[in-house]
């Protein structure tokens, strides 16, 4: 018979955890059994609502402000996490920067901006947390996004960063580095997509 909480014993990484899509995830893996620390950037109050949820499911939360473009951060990030639980079993790179801007709106400043979240933030957290996954023959798990394979109008930069996240995540696949593909997990859980420019109806 299956265990209703087959992460018992186990604990997570969520980064981005704190509302939204890493929310659910952080409090679905709880309610699986795994101790969770959650991360994020400016939103303190919903993080630690975040966190009294986990634990009203019986489960140890912890909450950390990093920010996933900076080394330093994560690296001081993954250490804290492993130090709070005692180990690493499941990373979620959920992390990411949505927005929307007109090719010729959009700056360079922007382009970067998203890149570096939804990018180079994965890559950062994934390295850093690599040892101690490896020791607990962990996973990782990197949220994708249907931008990532058809772009949406006004949406490049993001959608471009989706589809890079997505060539990076099977360059990993291939070598061997745990990830797991939740495409189904992810586009339940999208907010709404944006409407086709030339039709105005969301696109299929």
């Amino acid at each position: 018979m299956m265990s209703d909480v087959p992460l018992s014993g186990k604990s997570a990484l969520v980064t981005g955890g704190a509302r939204r899509i890493g929310r659910a995830i952080a409090l679905r893996l709880a309610g699986a059994g795994a101790d969770v620390t959650i991360t994020y950037r400016t939103s303190a109050d919903e993080a630690v609502e975040t966190v009294d949820a986990i634990e009203q499911l019986g489960r140890r939360g912890f909450a950390l402000e990093c920010d996933v473009r900076s080394e330093e951060s994560v690296r001081a990030t993954v250490a804290a996490a492993v130090r709070e639980h005692g180990r690493l079993d499941i990373l979620v790179n959920n992390a990411a920067i949505f927005e929307t801007a007109a090719l010729d709106t959009l700056s360079l400043e922007r382009w970067d901006a998203v890149f570096e979240t939804n990018t180079r933030g994965p890559f950062l957290v994934s390295r850093e947390a690599l040892p101690h996954l490896r020791q607990s023959s962990g996973r990782i798990v990197n949220l994708g996004s249907l931008g990532g394979l058809r772009a949406w109008a006004g949406h490049g930069h993001y959608c471009a960063s989706k589809a890079r996240r997505k060539s990076a995540s099977i360059a990993s696949l291939r070598a061997g580095l745990g990830l797991k593909a939740i495409g189904k997990i992810r586009r339940r859980a999208s907010p709404p997509r944006p409407p086709c420019a030339a039709t105005g109806v969301p696109m299929k």
